[in-house]
């Protein structure tokens, strides 16, 4: 068995977040319970505090979206950039005929414009896709968690400020059209790190002469993680953290 102390000074794995949660609810719940399972136990002759227990998280997900988070514990927290700019994998719903500030249709969004999309057939979207195929320059939202002068870009949006945040360049290796049923389309994609489907999914609409919101998101896969062996939030136990890390070392 893997001992205690074990769990909190390492280790990586990977939790499927809710949709209707920020990121740091995962992160937060980890902690808790190991925090809760070790209270009475001392870490290397000291006690187990909220301080000597590290978990860190590879990647937000918006509150709104669902799926796989990679998550670290203790000297792991250190390679989690390598997860920031890692391969994602994304299935993403997306309603035509709507912009929103935040590109999605979430509880502060408020519609920036609306537009007729009753022109659009599957292979115009199909076609449209070509454009965003490989290396692109993409906008992220100003809704985001990119920051400008230490503040967050969506903590100066809700203020009033208006930043624009600078193009960069993703990669999408690929993206396909699973199915159209007017207003809403459903894509697949596979991408780099960095890339936001809430761009990738406004900037369709433009693409299209319509508009476009994300109303369902999910990250189905983040290397070497997918859902299938990500943990749900009523599993977030320390045996089976444990049980997790273990895997994923081995």
């Amino acid at each position: 068995a893997m001992t205690c102390t074990r769990v909190i000074e390492r280790g990586i794995f990977a939790v499927y977040k809710p949709r209707g949660v920020f990121s740091t609810a995962v992160t937060d719940k980890v902690k808790r319970v190991i925090l809760e399972a070790f209270k009475d136990q001392q870490g290397g002759g000291k006690k187990i505090n909220s301080s000597s227990v590290k978990v860190g998280h590879g990647g937000v997900l918006d509150w709104a979206a669902e799926g796989v988070m990679v998550v670290a514990l203790g000297q792991d927290c250190k390679k989690l950039t390598s997860f920031l700019s890692g391969d994602k994998s994304y299935e993403v719903v997306g309603e035509l005929g709507k912009a929103t500030t935040t590109y999605d249709l979430g509880m502060d969004s408020s519609v920036t414009m609306v537009k007729p999309y009753d022109h659009i057939q599957a292979d115009d979207i199909k076609k449209a896709l070509d454009s965003f195929r490989g290396q692109i320059l993409q906008r992220p939202p100003v809704y985001s968690n990119l920051k400008k002068g230490g503040q967050r870009l969506s903590d100066l949006a809700r203020k009033g400020i208006s930043v624009e945040p600078e193009p960069r360049k993703v990669t999408l290796y690929s993206i396909c059209l699973v199915d159209y049923t007017p207003p809403h389309f459903r894509l697949s994609l596979e991408c780099s790190g960095g890339t936001y489907v809430r761009s990738l999914v406004n900037d369709l609409g433009l693409h299209l002469c319509s508009a476009a919101s994300v109303t369902y998101l999910c990250r189905t896969k983040q290397s070497p993680f997918s859902v299938s062996n990500a943990l749900k939030m009523d599993q977030l136990t320390v045996e089976n953290i444990a049980r997790a890390v273990i895997e994923q070392a081995s």
